[in-house]
């Protein structure tokens, strides 16, 4: 597919207001503008996190509303000697963009703003297209969210993995998903909902990007702990201590 970019993008106080297009199907963001935003200096690694995005929605709710999303394109641009070459990138909707932003690097500052900026404007939105469809201003309800004993249930039924409520919130409390009294830190916070009784909930679109932050940050205590017994082997005699 190639496109056409039709108007231009909104002016606002945020870079990534600054690089958000529309045209006749709605607002998008494209991928290679995006991957300096959130700190990629590589295409290849940053199409590999849009991918994973991608790949996340199709699990939960199909290929068709993933295509939706994440609609690949070419894009002509000049290659001195060469000419006019093809590249591709990447037409990503809102909530596509936010996913991507879910799937990036959680050690990268860049990526956790763009998460707080796509969170609330697809929240934004939302609140946009009930006043749209009501004529008024609607009734505040509570939206679809699941306590994480209901969340492991749907990480099994949607990627196949089995994980204790234990386990989970162990691993997102070393996350720093999770704080230790259970509530969601703040650059996470997100992720979640407030419910009237004073507890937090995950919010149904944020049950894919949790579970990619349980499994990075899974993989990095057990790349952290194998370190650790390479440097100190167990099993290893103590050495007397100098003049013992």
């Amino acid at each position: 597919m190639s496109l056409t970019l039709v108007g231009t993008p909104d002016e606002g106080s945020s870079p990534f207001d600054e690089i958000r297009h529309e045209d006749a199907d709605g607002e998008f963001w494209l991928g290679r503008e995006l991957q300096p935003l959130m700190d990629y200096s590589r295409w290849e690694r940053f199409e590999t996190v849009i991918k994973k995005a991608k790949k996340s929605l199709a699990l939960v709710h199909g290929t068709v509303a993933a295509e939706a999303a994440f609609v690949q394109v070419n894009q002509l641009t000049h290659a001195g000697n060469l000419g006019e070459q093809e590249r591709c990138d990447y037409r990503l909707t809102r909530f596509g963009a936010y996913l991507t932003a879910m799937a990036g690097d959680d050690t990268k500052p860049a990526v956790a703003r763009a998460r707080v900026y796509f969170a609330i404007r697809t929240r934004e939105a939302e609140a946009r297209q009930m006043v749209k469809a009501a004529g008024k201003v609607p009734e505040l309800r509570e939206p679809t969210t699941y306590p994480l004993v209901d969340v492991r249930v749907l990480i099994r039924q949607n990627f196949g993995v089995n994980v204790a409520v234990a386990e989970l919130t162990r691993v997102l409390r070393q996350g720093g998903v999770l704080r230790q009294d259970g509530r969601p830190s703040a650059a996470y916070s997100h992720l979640f909902w407030l419910k009237k009784n004073g507890t937090y909930e995950v919010f149904e679109h944020s049950i894919a990007p949790l579970y990619h932050i349980y499994e990075s940050t899974k993989l990095r205590l057990e790349m952290a702990a194998q370190a650790a017994l390479r440097m100190d082997p167990p099993g290893w005699p103590e050495l007397p201590l100098e003049g013992a």
